[in-house]
């Protein structure tokens, strides 16, 4: 027999067998339900598509990495936009179907607005939200995650209510009071006429809000020193009485000497220690605290902190030699 012949025959047989096997098949008694994949939960459902999210999150950060360090020319750039839009169909993809099987779903409609408003849909994002909130209202993600919004649109009155309220729901989340304290101190003007204050009180009612949140997060060196470098803000409202004027700015001083000490304790490396003693210097030197600021820094020995070093200890011999430096009042 030929090997044409062959070939057909054995095509043939196998065609037999396929078709033999799909009628097997149909008449098939199904697997008990003991041998069967377990049917996902709907939390299974959505937690696989919040790490497919994740995956492909981290992926285009790579890209993009990647394109920024080679800086890939107009069709490379054109192909990369194609990968990233392809990648975010599949998310978005995920999402639009987990929602119409699970509609009432809160949490899939706070992560699937995150995902929109990191794709610049932020109306969309924004609708998404607003509907988890309608479902979930004591959520307080909900409120945040649209605080956040209004912080970074407008209006700011709109973000100072729902970081409220995402407080009053969670208020051992230091998150939200240290995003609360943040849109204050960004939005000043606005929130010194929602609150009826001055520019002193906004500024110290951000403070509040760290302090609360860094006594929930009582090792976090970032939130101690975000707290810290608010007393920069801070300025001493002059009366014309220079004795009662020094005192005030020294216990503003000593305000901020102090802030900076806590953030010191928490912090993790000798860099960051360090680095906590350069603010601690800076703030000296501007008290006409001479021999304090001197005194550290010496201490200061970190090589990549030299340049800082060099600038303040510049700074501090041109302030003592001043003849306008006023100096300190003797204390009563």
């Amino acid at each position: 027999m030929s090997g044409l012949n062959r070939g057909w025959i054995s095509g043939l047989w196998a065609g037999v067998c396929l078709l033999a096997a799909v009628v097997l098949l149909a008449g098939a008694t199904l697997p008990a339900p003991e041998a069967a994949a377990p049917a996902r939960t709907a939390e299974e459902e959505l937690e696989a598509i919040v790490q497919l999210d994740d995956l492909v999150h981290e992926e285009i950060e790579q890209w993009l990495s990647e394109g920024e360090t080679n800086r890939v020319d107009v069709a490379s750039r054109a192909a990369l936009n194609l990968k990233i839009k392809q990648r975010r169909e599949m998310v978005q993809a995920a999402y639009e179907k987990f929602v119409q099987r699970h509609p009432e779903n809160a949490r899939a409609r706070l992560l699937w607005g995150s995902f929109l408003r990191e794709c610049g849909r932020d109306k969309e994002a924004v609708a998404q939200w607003e509907e988890a909130r309608r479902l979930a209202p004591t959520n307080a993600a909900a409120w945040n995650n649209l605080g956040n919004y209004y912080a970074e649109e407008g209006p700011a009155t709109n973000a100072f209510t729902h970081y409220a309220r995402a407080m009053e729901l969670a208020p051992k989340e230091p998150l939200y009071a240290q995003q609360m304290a943040r849109c204050l101190l960004v939005h000043e003007e606005e929130a010194a006429a929602w609150y009826g204050v001055g520019r002193e009180e906004v500024i110290r009612k951000a403070q509040e809000h760290l302090r609360r949140a860094c006594g929930l997060a009582p090792t976090n060196f970032a939130l101690a020193t975000e707290l810290a470098q608010t007393y920069y803000l801070l300025k001493v409202p002059l009366t014309g009485d220079r004795r009662k004027d020094w005192q005030a700015a020294q216990q503003l001083t000593d305000e901020a000497l102090a802030a900076w000490e806590a953030a010191g304790k928490l912090a993790g490396t000798e860099v960051e220690r360090q680095g906590v003693l350069v603010h601690r210097a800076r703030i000296l030197i501007s008290a006409e605290r001479w021999a304090e600021a001197r005194r550290t820094l010496e201490q200061i020995k970190e090589p990549s902190l030299a340049g800082l070093k060099v600038e303040l200890e510049a700074r501090l011999a041109a302030r003592e030699k001043a003849p306008e430096a006023p100096a300190a009042p003797a204390p009563k």
